[in-house]
């Protein structure tokens, strides 16, 4: 519980909303003890791919936003300035 900043109460209940929202028991229970069972072990497949993907995004958004940086360059004479943008921009 400490790994998640979470009481076992609350992560029993958020379990528990879980389960109604899915409409299916995801673990066995016993006095002591929680299983995953069939659809337990679905729902943890299908989460870690859904986490998964989210990783991929955030990493794919990253390095796009690292592509579309403004440059910023500063000269005191204007013509090696219009030569270095021109062999920027490919022209």
């Amino acid at each position: 519980m400490q790994l998640l900043h979470i009481t076992q109460p609350d992560l029993s209940r958020s379990l528990r909303c879980l389960e109604a929202e899915l409409g299916c028991e995801l673990f066995d229970r016993s006095p002591n003890s929680m299983t995953p069972n069939g659809c337990g072990r679905v729902a943890v497949a299908r989460a870690s791919a859904v986490l998964s993907a989210y990783d991929d995004l955030v990493t794919a958004v990253a390095e796009e936003g690292h592509r579309c940086r403004p440059l910023r360059m500063g000269t005191r004479a204007p013509a090696p300035l219009r030569a270095v943008v021109a062999a920027a921009l490919g022209r």
